[in-house]
C-alpha cells in the first residue's frame, strides 16, 4: 500500500528512548484494556456478578492476548514486547481473534452486561479487520487500540470516558520516535478503531 509518510530517522537520547519503549508497552492494546474492563465492569455491574464479568473479560481480553504477544514477540526475534515485522503479525493476530471470539460467546453465555460484550466483540471486530489490511500495511494497533478503550469509556461514563485520549498523543510521539509506525499508519489506526468500535456499541451496548 502506498504510503507518502515515512519512519522517523531523528536519534533520541538513551531516556528518552526508554521512556518511548516503556509507556509504548503500558499502552499497548491488551494491557490498556484492563483498567478499561474493570471499569465499565463496575459501572454496568457492582453486585455478585461483577466477579464473573470482570474475571472472564480480563482473561480472554488481556491475560491470553498478553501471553500470545510475548509468545510471539520472542519466537520472532524481539525483546521488547512487540512484533515489529507486519509480515509476522498475521499468524499472532489470527490466534488472539479466536481469542476474542471464544470471548465473546462466553460472556454472552454467562449472560454479561452489555457493554461488557460490547467491548469483547469490538477487540474481535477490530482484530478480524486489521489481519487483512496487515498483509499489506503495517497500521498501528496501538492507535486502534486506544481509540476503542476511549470509546467504550466515553459510551459508559459520557464526555468524561474522554479523558482517556489524553494518553493518545504520547503513545503516538512514542510509537513514531521508536520507528514502529508512519503518521500515516497511526492515522489509519485511529480511524479504523474510533469507526469500528462506535459502530459495535452503538449496535451491541
Amino acid at each position: 500500500m502506498n504510503d507518502p509518510t515515512c519512519l522517523c530517522k531523528t536519534e533520541i537520547s538513551p531516556g528518552k528512548k526508554r521512556f518511548a519503549a516503556v509507556f509504548s508497552n503500558l499502552v499497548q492494546p491488551p494491557i490498556l484494556d484492563i483498567p478499561v474492563l474493570l471499569l465499565i465492569n463496575m459501572a454496568a455491574d457492582g453486585g455478585a456478578g461483577y466477579a464473573v464479568s470482570a474475571s472472564v473479560s480480563l482473561l480472554f481480553a488481556t491475560v491470553l492476548p498478553i501471553a500470545v504477544v510475548l509468545y510471539f514477540s520472542k519466537k520472532t526475534g524481539n525483546d521488547d514486547g512487540d512484533i515489529v515485522r507486519r509480515e509476522d503479525r498475521i499468524f499472532p493476530l489470527a490466534v488472539a481473534g479466536l481469542i476474542y471470539l471464544a470471548g465473546s460467546v462466553v460472556l454472552i453465555a454467562a449472560d454479561a452486561p452489555d457493554v461488557t460484550v460490547a467491548m469483547m466483540v469490538s477487540c474481535l471486530v477490530c482484530t478480524a479487520a486489521v489481519i487483512p489490511i496487515t498483509m499489506h500495511w503495517k497500521i498501528s494497533l496501538h492507535a486502534m487500540g486506544i481509540m476503542c478503550a476511549a470509546v467504550a469509556l466515553t459510551w459508559t461514563f459520557g464526555p468524561v470516558g474522554l479523558l482517556s485520549l489524553s494518553v493518545y498523543p504520547v503513545a503516538m510521539w512514542c510509537r513514531y520516535v521508536l520507528g514502529k509506525h508512519t503518521p500515516m499508519q497511526m492515522a489509519g489506526g485511529t480511524a479504523l478503531g474510533a469507526a469500528l468500535t462506535s459502530a459495535v456499541f452503538f449496535l451491541v451496548a
